[in-house]
């Protein structure tokens, strides 16, 4: 959020018992997104892929 670089997360926990997104990773994204205004994809229990996308600054 702070850099405004987009970035993707895959194979998010993939060499867990429960791999992907769980809960309380969850909410942390959906926080996050709703603070920054985001783009967010990928984001549901048990994804294994992430793409968040802050918005761009316009004070470059």
């Amino acid at each position: 959020m702070l850099t405004g670089i987009p970035f993707e997360l895959v194979n998010i926990r993939a060499e867990r018992k429960k791999p992907g997104l769980m809960r309380q990773h969850l909410v942390c994204v959906q926080a996050s997104q709703r603070i920054s205004n985001a783009i967010v994809e990928g984001a549901e229990l048990h994804s294994q892929k992430l793409y968040f996308q802050p918005p761009t600054s316009s004070s470059g």
